[in-house]
């Protein structure tokens, strides 16, 4: 915990990124950037106009969700099957050092794709040489999600974490990444950037992202924790009472298990901290085999039985709800996906 105790303390950690060069890299993207993406529910495209930086993370557009893999030209052939999306281009660049001496300063390559959604993106990471940051988290917790990426940034947010402590290191391009892994089960990237086409009608990338969801042990803590890096107030906890969900014929663990959130509101979507309640179920499952990390997308679909046959047909298992319900969990690790997919539809 050692960012939780930090983050509310001043004092420059040792061996930190030098200030002023993260202020640089802030500075280089924020004249730069342009936001890829619209309001959730409205698809986004390369010619959406530059947003002004924010102050406070709250305040800004999460751009895309980050996912280290060993094969990224194999990932980006799977999730571009599984979203009804084009291949995308394999692009390599750098990212430095996770805690370098200010005075040496190493890069190490990476190649990196992004897929587009209706209102984020999915951008996938292979180191491709060295020790960097990508290569030490792949070899420790194998292929998962990493990151969230929020765009244009004022240099101050940079400047305000580094003075509480808190691991900095540039990233893909004139990208920051502060690490909460051991906290949060996830980094965040500052000033991510890019452009991309919207998704083609009819696909399932179509399908506007309502939320990203993290599993934490302790929903609350992890809750006063982000608040205090996203600069906003800590929302009430949503408790699901336990029994009150539904669960596909064939699931075998605890059917009156259901989960408890507290969930934070951005410009284009929700981030939701998520903590299991009761005993083997898709939250504890995962929380129990991959520690805090990133679970789940949250997709809004017209319909809910077409949604779950197209994500099974892809190799999906339904784990959660159906098409009698209005939500359903799809695990699409199957079908060589690192993430399990949210369906939120009409009643029936």
């Amino acid at each position: 915990m050692a960012v939780a105790q930090a983050i509310g303390r001043k004092g420059a950690g040792e061996r930190r990124y030098d200030v002023q060069r993260i202020r640089g890299y802030l500075m280089k993207r924020v004249t730069f950037v342009a936001v890829v993406l619209v309001l959730a529910g409205l698809p986004f495209s390369a010619q959406q106009p530059a947003r002004p930086a924010v102050d406070r993370l709250i305040d800004g557009f999460l751009v895309h969700v980050g996912i280290i893999v060993p094969d990224v030209r194999g990932a980006a052939a799977r999730y571009a099957d599984v979203l009804g999306v084009p291949a995308p281009s394999i692009e390599r660049t750098g990212e430095a050092d996770s805690q370098p001496p200010a005075s040496s300063v190493r890069r190490f390559p990476i190649e990196r794709a992004v897929l587009p959604l209706n209102g984020a993106a999915i951008e996938l990471v292979q180191p491709a040489g060295g020790s960097g940051p990508s290569r030490q988290w792949l070899d420790r917790h194998g292929a998962g999600p990493h990151h969230i990426a929020f765009g244009a940034a004022s240099p101050a947010i940079g400047d305000r974490l580094h003075a509480r402590s808190v691991p900095m290191w540039p990233s893909a391009g004139d990208a920051v990444t502060a690490d909460f892994q051991a906290d949060l089960g996830f980094s965040i990237e500052l000033n991510a950037a890019g452009t991309l086409p919207a998704p083609p009608p009819g696909s399932f990338a179509a399908n506007a992202v309502v939320h990203v969801s993290a599993m934490v042990p302790d929903v609350e803590e992890a809750g006063r924790l982000l608040g205090r890096i996203l600069e906003a107030d800590v929302p009430a906890t949503t408790t699901v009472k336990m029994g009150s969900l539904v669960y596909p014929e064939s699931y075998r663990g605890d059917r009156a298990a259901a989960p408890k959130h507290v969930t934070f509101r951005l410009p284009n979507l929700l981030l939701e901290l998520t903590e299991p309640q009761g005993g083997a179920s898709p939250w504890r499952d995962h929380l129990d085999r991959h520690g805090p990390s990133i679970h789940h997308l949250a997709f809004q679909v017209p319909d809910m039985g077409a949604a779950i046959r197209y994500l099974e047909g892809k190799g999906g298992r339904l784990v959660l709800g159906g098409p009698t319900v209005s939500y359903a969990y799809v695990d699409l690790r199957p079908a060589g996906l690192e993430l399990t997919f949210e369906l939120n539809g009409p009643r029936p």
